[in-house]
């Protein structure tokens, strides 16, 4: 079957970004669709499209809303006219009742306190200026915005009193009410400040399984702990969750700040403390610095994200209810399988992630234990794997972030839409060189409302077809809780039946992979070990 390509230009028809990726996932998911795309028609965005294929249309301006789509040609054309019905469809769910849409920022301005504004990152900055000016506290999604704009937007914000999440900030509960990509938790103590969405996605979560609560969770954008933007919104985060007479504990979570935009964060801590504004301790979960960057700082430091939720608890003495899900371990705490005999050739491991903090935490461990690894998403590895629309794997150990740019060009998060992470994971599981598959499953709003499905049912073709194909360990860690639409039990169910095991938490899966291997490469070699070579 030839694969023919379709566009749509839509004229002055703006849609913000979240309700962009749903479009395209909504496309996407159509039969005889390969591809789809919706974006506003900026030139950025049309090269964007061209480099993956897509077709260039004669006439849109970045005003315009351009959605194309690749695959069976009367399967695209059907696509298309759909697209008037999609547009009608909300984008990402909220609580009924809790959250209003308004059509300006005046009416928001009469009516609330908090702005999420979604617009290309060009336009971005002004409109959250405007909700700044009307007194509002900001949480901007779009990304793309420069450096200088951050600055301006989170000292204009700091000097009102006001609060600016992002740019590019995906994940916040305020009050109680989940932003963009957030799961449904319990009311509770802990207040979470991050520069990462799955950061505070993962704490949150592990603070509900515990038997505890949320207070905030307020995002900061990923920059913020960066040089350029010297911590402004993790600054005023600290000192508007000070004052804040339901949190009894603040976690902060990022991947490795600034040494020098971290100093100030402890100076803020150590000043506000000696203000008598802050009596709550205080976590650290800044994966991969250096602990030595921590020492005297009044800062419990966590290694890991569960590790910090489980530190919160801890130092609160809260009543601890954890919710166990999941899989037969053997005794030095990595799953039991009676199958590692049975594969020789198998010595790999292949990680895919839709959180790129999840990716970074696994890539943190799996290395802490002497494995080299390719992949995506840090800045110090020196094998690097490219995207590759084949979903080929390098012949190495290797973890991706698939929700990276870089993989997301043209095509919706794979927390929206997981098909590119089950390619992935398929080529992953049907490679006789793979040992060991680890994956996480990101639930709460805006995520797949059936984010395996699709992957168990691919996964149990293929091993109709090839019964080594379960020859490999699969490893998953669910984010998410019972209150999550996506229903937990069930997920972590229908993983389990399909011989999946399932951790409690994404440090607690990256430790069982390593446990695995090492199981594996023993039961071939009693003599060998893993380590620099491994």
């Amino acid at each position: 079957m030839s694969v023919d390509a379709r566009y749509r230009v839509l004229v002055d028809r703006y849609r913000d970004s979240v309700t962009l990726l749903a479009i395209a996932a909504g496309l996407r998911s159509r039969p005889g669709i390969d591809a789809a795309s919706a974006v506003m028609a900026t030139p950025a965005n049309i090269d964007e499209l061209l480099t993956n294929g897509f077709l260039d249309p004669p006439t849109a301006s970045p005003n315009d809303l351009l959605v194309s789509v690749q695959g069976d040609g009367a399967a695209c054309d059907e696509a298309l006219a759909s697209l008037d019905d999609l547009l009608l469809r909300p984008a990402m769910s909220t609580p009924a009742g809790e959250v209003e849409t308004f059509r300006t920022l005046r009416e928001s301005a009469a009516s609330g306190r908090l702005a999420l504004i979604s617009v290309p990152g060009p336009f971005a900055a002004a409109e959250a200026a405007k909700a700044l000016a009307a007194g509002m506290h900001v949480m901007l999604f779009s990304d793309n915005v420069v450096v200088a704009d951050e600055v301006a937007l989170k000292r204009y914000g700091s000097q009102r009193g006001l609060l600016v999440m992002g740019p590019d900030c995906g994940t916040a509960i305020i009050n109680g009410v989940p932003l963009g990509f957030a799961n449904a938790v319990r009311r509770g103590p802990v207040a979470v400040i991050g520069a990462s969405g799955t950061g505070i996605q993962e704490i949150t979560v592990r603070l509900h399984r515990l038997g505890s609560g949320v207070s905030q969770a307020v995002g900061t954008g990923g920059r913020d702990l960066s040089e350029g933007v010297g911590a402004l919104s993790t600054i005023q985060a600290l000192r508007l969750v000070a004052d804040d007479a339901a949190t009894e504990a603040i976690v902060m979570v990022s991947k490795p700040p600034s040494p020098e935009v971290l100093a100030l964060v402890l100076a803020e801590v150590r000043a506000l403390r000696a203000a008598g504004r802050l009596r709550v301790p205080v976590i650290g979960a800044f994966l991969g610095i250096d602990p030595a960057l921590l020492s005297g700082a009044d800062v419990l430091v966590a290694s890991t994200l569960a590790g910090a939720a489980d530190l919160a608890v801890a130092v609160l003495g809260d009543a601890v209810n954890p919710v166990n899900p999941v899989a037969t371990v053997s005794e030095d705490g990595a799953p039991s399988y009676d199958g590692f005999h049975r594969s020789p050739a198998r010595r790999l491991l292949r990680a895919a992630f839709c959180g790129g903090t999840f990716s970074y935490e696994a890539k943190l461990i799996v290395t802490a234990e002497g494995l080299r690894v390719a992949g995506n998403g840090w800045a110090d590895h020196k094998a690097k794997a490219r995207p590759d629309d084949h979903a080929r794997w390098p012949d190495e150990h290797c973890v991706l972030d698939l929700g990276d740019d870089e993989y997301t060009v043209g095509r919706p998060h794979p927390m929206i839409d997981p098909t590119r992470r089950d390619d992935h994971l398929l080529s992953a599981w049907t490679d006789p060189s793979t040992a060991v598959v680890l994956f996480d499953v990101v639930l709460g709003h805006g995520a797949a409302p059936a984010p395996v499905d699709a992957l168990l049912d691919r996964f149990a073709d293929a091993r109709r077809r090839d019964s080594s194909v379960a020859d490999a360990v699969a490893i998953a860690h669910v984010c998410g809780t019972e209150m999550d639409d996506q229903g937990l039990d069930m997920i972590v169910a229908k993983l389990f039946a399909a011989g999946i095991f399932v951790a409690e938490s994404n440090a607690q899966a990256a430790r069982w992979a390593v446990a695995s291997l090492r199981q594996i490469e023993l039961t071939r070699n009693p003599e060998l070990k893993i380590g620099a070579t491994g």
